[in-house]
């Protein structure tokens, strides 16, 4: 009987590294290491790849293995890495060259945010579109955008960083921060002093001013969403990422209403899905494992 071929997934966070075995249906096994420090030094995140990396291998011959899928936080360009000062190991690394050298297979590496859309629109909540847009939120908010089947990229590779669109001139121009980020992440509650898992919990069980709190989330989200839809018109705009997205049924109805009174033409206002993703915090590391397969033979120009 003929083998069922299998692909490597690896999702690159600032604490943590994920890695699985996929099937193309199914996760086969799944590997998790955290850095012990922050940042982690190159040697330690080196150590954490490759042993996450290493482990899931381990348990693929050869003769199943159709590649290694990369997702990684930050920009992923010409083959090199700006991710910033939460991973600023990665900066200028050819994170691609180094597991070919490693493993001799196929190797493909994408951002973060792009791992997470190409499994929404597989398997996920844009499934079946030929167009889709997905806002992530999590410390941040980014974005990530496929057009007729291929991933869309900057020329820099630092295109659909949504998070910094302007929706508060009047502290963008005093210098403070009036990026759709600074309200639509994690940060809108940090700012008030409130834990966002705390609010998501007594939103839950009734507590008015946390449920009016989320509302007020969902607004600025919507103001962030009629934007991207504005530019972009994407047939499906897919929003996930992080613990936040599980709050969707406290913030969901406030994001769609505010787009649609923002949206500009009026087909995209009636016939755009705004919809929440389906995949939660397996997207990455599923969309990761999807690239090596034929599905995505063409989805990286």
């Amino acid at each position: 009987m003929k083998r069922k071929k299998l692909s490597v997934g690896i999702d690159i966070g600032g604490t943590k590294i994920r890695g699985i075995i996929f099937d193309g249906k199914n996760i086969m096994q799944t590997e998790e290491r955290k850095y012990r420090s922050k940042p982690p030094t190159k040697k330690e995140f080196f150590s954490v790849l490759w042993g996450v990396s290493d482990g899931l291998m381990s348990g693929v011959s050869p003769d199943q293995l159709l590649g290694i899928g990369i997702g990684t936080a930050g920009n992923v360009s010409q083959k090199r890495i700006y991710a910033g000062p939460q991973l600023d190991v990665l900066n200028h690394v050819n994170l691609k060259d180094e597991a070919r050298r490693r493993y001799g297979v196929p190797i493909q590496v994408v951002n973060d945010v792009q791992s997470g859309i190409v499994s929404e629109w597989l398997l996920g909540a844009g499934r079946g579109a030929q167009s889709v847009f997905m806002v992530t939120m999590s410390t941040g908010t980014s974005g990530a955008f496929i057009k007729n089947g291929k991933l869309q990229n900057g020329f820099f590779g630092s295109a659909h960083a949504v998070g910094f669109i302007i929706i508060d001139a009047e502290r963008a121009r005093r210098g403070e921060p009036g990026h759709l980020e600074h309200f639509a992440s994690e940060q809108f509650f940090v700012t008030r002093g409130i834990d966002p898992k705390v609010a998501n919990s007594e939103a839950q069980n009734g507590n008015k001013e946390m449920q009016a709190l989320w509302r007020e989330y969902g607004e600025y989200l919507g103001i962030g969403v009629a934007t991207i839809i504005n530019l972009f018109e994407p047939e499906v705009l897919v929003i996930g990422g992080g613990g936040l997205s599980n709050a969707w049924p406290l913030f969901g109805a406030s994001v769609k209403s505010t787009a649609q009174r923002l949206i500009v033409h009026p087909v995209a206002r009636e016939k755009t899905g705004i919809l929440p993703a389906e995949l939660g915090t397996n997207a990455g590391v599923i969309g990761a494992a999807l690239l090596p397969t034929k599905l995505c033979q063409h989805i990286i120009s």
